[in-house]
């Protein structure tokens, strides 16, 4: 069996080396862009445990990091090494059995969020690594030591790299600074029940970290139905300037929807925008897959106080979607169904400012490709996506520009 992977694996690499990818189905455009699509299996060792999985994520520069039992860097023009690191020493756990990754680009580096889970399935650790461009480690910070885990649910890091900003599990907002120690609560949930008291549910950095954009929920006693409305809201980076929007404001969003969350990992710290997407709205008929209503997505520009529409077009689309660094253009993977017969992976792109699709490309998926991460590009006006085919991983480069 292992002797039939390897052949597979070697089959595929020599397809996709080529840089060609297979014809898309007859309902795609008709004038369908080059796509780049390239194996990356030299640099993807074999999966030896669900801890050593691989992730993925793309930096500028046009860098590819890839997190397995060690760090990787890659050049993706043209696609080459650029370097390798072990993994920390405190994160060579035995115990460990999951890892979840979070990467977030920094003015110079990145900083890499890891969440353990042991053995037992009861302890959880949460550590913050810091590197350079070279991969060199800079910063080791065990976030058990900090914040009281598992009830600190919600990390968020400046550019700088030095500012942590966190929310307990009673509501209230800290920001730390990594260098000094120094710590300021910059929101308390008061527990008075006057109108205009709001609790934060989630959060996340945009501006490059000096402005956070939250959702939550704001008492209204004259309401006769309910006593709260969900909300959304804007805060400087020392919780002294708030700006809140009454879910009333999105039409199609239910003003007593609990499950609001702001996508953190798909709106880059550097994007002056926040990407708000309902909760999934509810099918006329949950039997009839073709029936399945798509969502409607925001764009709020904190810079200009705008909102922006995103109509998406199918079912479950906003599950891989990434906002660009500037939050110019909005990409999407989804599977979708052509036809009876056929189904594809389609990548799309919007334009963020009037919502209008840019690309529509269909991938086919007679070997059920699994999206892993997606990205999209402002200055080469590309979309850049990792996906699993069978034993191969393969990086994918299509452009939208004109």
């Amino acid at each position: 069996m292992k002797k039939f992977k390897t052949l597979i694996r070697m089959m595929m690499t020599l397809v996709l080396a080529a840089g060609v990818i297979p014809p898309c189905p007859a309902s795609a455009a008709e004038s369908a862009p080059a796509i780049r699509v390239q194996s990356l299996n030299e640099f993807v060792p074999e999966e030896a445990s669900p801890a050593t999985r691989a992730s993925f994520s793309f930096l500028s520069g046009d860098r590819l990091l890839i997190l397995s039992d060690r760090l990787t860097l890659l050049g993706l023009d043209p696609l080459e090494l650029i370097g390798e690191a072990p993994f920390p020493e405190s994160l060579n756990d035995p115990e460990m059995v999951l890892r979840s990754d979070r990467v977030q680009e920094l003015e110079t580096g990145f900083g890499w969020f890891v969440e353990k889970v042991r053995e037992s399935f009861i302890e959880t650790r949460i550590a913050l690594y810091e590197y350079d461009d070279n991969l060199k480690l800079i910063r080791d910070v065990d976030l058990n030591e900090i914040c009281d885990i598992p009830t600190t649910i919600l990390f968020g890091l400046a550019r700088n790299g030095a500012d942590l900003f966190y929310k307990s599990d009673s509501w209230n907002l800290y920001r730390r600074n990594l260098d000094t120690g120094d710590e300021t609560m910059i929101f308390e949930m008061t527990r008075d029940l006057t109108p205009g008291t709001f609790s934060i549910n989630s959060f996340n950095l945009i501006r490059n970290g000096e402005t956070i954009f939250f959702t939550g929920s704001q008492y209204v006693p004259e309401d006769a139905d309910h006593t709260t409305h969900a909300i959304y809201g804007m805060m400087s980076a020392d919780g002294e300037e708030i700006t809140i929007r009454d879910t009333e404001e999105f039409a199609e969003i239910d003003e007593n929807a609990s499950a609001v969350q702001p996508y953190r990992d798909h709106t880059p710290v550097t994007s002056p925008a926040a990407l708000i997407s309902p909760p999934e709205p509810i099918p006329d008929d949950p039997d009839d897959l073709q029936s399945l209503p798509a969502k409607m997505l925001y764009v709020w520009n904190a810079e200009t106080d705008a909102v922006s529409k995103i109509p998406l077009r199918e079912f479950m689309e906003d599950r891989n979607m990434a906002l660009s660094a500037n939050g110019k253009y909005l990409a999407t993977a989804v599977r979708e169904n052509l036809n009876d017969l056929a189904s594809a992976i389609v990548v799309r792109v919007y334009d963020a400012g009037t919502g209008a699709e840019r690309l529509r490309q269909p991938f086919p998926d007679d070997d059920r490709y699994d999206v892993q991460t997606i990205a999209v590009s402002e200055e080469t006006e590309s979309v850049r996506l990792i996906y699993r085919q069978r034993e191969e991983v393969v990086y994918a480069e299509i452009p939208f520009g004109k």
